[in-house]
C-alpha cells in the first residue's frame, strides 16, 4: 500500500462557475465558491488515516470540526488548496493532529502557494511539512499499523 502525490496531477477540475447561497446559520451569509464544493475523503488503512480535503475552505473545514472533529484526527494531511491561505484553518489542525502534512504546489508557482500564514499554522500545532515544490514526489507506506515515509 502506498500514496504517491506529486506537482503533476493527470486530473483537471471541470466545476461550473457559479455560487450558490448557504444556509445563513452555518456560512455566516456567505457565498460559496466551488472551492467549498470540493470533494473531502478520509481514507483509512488499518490503524492509519489520511485527509483528503480537495480544495475545500475554511468555512467548510470549520464546518467539519463542528460536526465531528474527533472524526478528523488522521497522520497525514493533505493540505487543502495547495497550501493556499483559504484553507487549512486552524480549528482543523487542532483536531488532526497529524505526524505530517502534505502541500502539493509547483515550483515558484504564480500563485505563492503555499502561503506564508500556512506555515505558520503548521508550526503553531508542530507538524512537519513536506512539500512537492521541494521534494517531489512524496510517497507514504503502510501495513496498516505503521507509517513509514518511503
Amino acid at each position: 500500500f502506498n500514496i504517491k502525490m506529486s506537482q503533476n496531477s493527470p486530473f483537471t477540475n471541470s466545476f461550473v462557475d457559479n455560487t450558490t447561497q448557504l444556509d445563513p446559520f452555518i456560512f455566516n451569509n456567505s457565498l460559496i465558491t466551488t472551492n467549498d464544493g470540493s470533494i473531502i475523503a478520509k481514507l483509512i488503512y488499518g490503524d492509519i488515516s489520511f485527509l483528503l480535503p480537495g480544495d475545500t475552505t475554511q468555512n467548510i473545514e470549520k464546518y467539519l470540526v463542528g460536526l465531528d472533529g474527533s472524526n478528523l484526527d488522521v497522520d497525514v494531511l493533505k493540505l487543502a488548496h495547495h497550501g493556499s491561505k483559504t484553507s487549512s484553518s486552524e480549528p482543523l489542525l487542532a483536531v488532526t493532529t497529524s505526524e505530517y502534512a502534505v502541500i502539493s504546489a509547483g515550483v515558484k508557482n504564480r500563485y505563492g502557494h503555499p502561503h506564508r500564514e500556512v506555515l505558520e499554522r503548521l508550526a503553531k500545532y508542530n507538524i512537519p511539512a513536506l512539500g512537492t515544490y521541494k521534494e517531489g514526489t512524496i510517497i507514504f507506506e503502510s501495513d496498516g499499523e505503521q507509517l513509514r515515509r518511503k
